[in-house]
């Protein structure tokens, strides 16, 4: 049977290990705090950056849609796999403006009836020059315009 001095030194190593184990769990809650404290300022600055590329991305596309206003026979082949969906709002764009545009010049006693929507075709582009030669200032400008608006000044 164990002394008394025995118990008395395995209990202050056991309390001495009991504490240390407290200890470390504080610390462990601690870190845990802090790592769902860093989590959510995560989410959050997620949030703001996926806020700020869908606003970029709808500049780019307004952008673009003015500059193949300006430009639609350009050649289009640097915007790569996104091309079509560049030139397909560039198309739904111009049917939009178009509806618009029909609808505020309507006189006002017409009747309910709904337009049909129009197939907006982009203009083909012309046969006339070499499609990769520098189309001009104009050209320059719009894409300039564009490229800081993606990337940024």
């Amino acid at each position: 049977m164990p002394s008394t001095k025995q118990l008395e030194v395995d209990n202050a190593s056991l309390s001495k290990e009991v504490n240390d184990l407290k200890d470390e769990r504080e610390s462990i809650r601690t870190l845990l705090s802090k790592l769902g404290e860093e989590v959510k300022n995560k989410q959050t600055r997620e949030e703001e950056l996926e806020k700020e590329v869908e606003s970029l991305t709808t500049a780019a596309l307004e952008v673009f849609y003015e500059f193949w206003k300006a430009y639609p026979e350009g050649n289009f082949d640097y915007l790569g796999e996104s091309k079509s969906v560049y030139l397909d709002f560039c198309v739904a764009q111009t049917a939009v403006e178009n509806l618009e545009a029909t609808t505020s010049t309507a006189p006002a006693d017409q009747s309910n009836e709904i337009p049909a929507a129009q197939s907006v075709e982009p203009p083909a582009p012309s046969d006339q020059g070499n499609p990769y030669q520098e189309p001009g200032l104009l050209l320059f400008e719009y894409f300039s315009l564009f490229y800081v608006c993606l990337f940024g000044p």
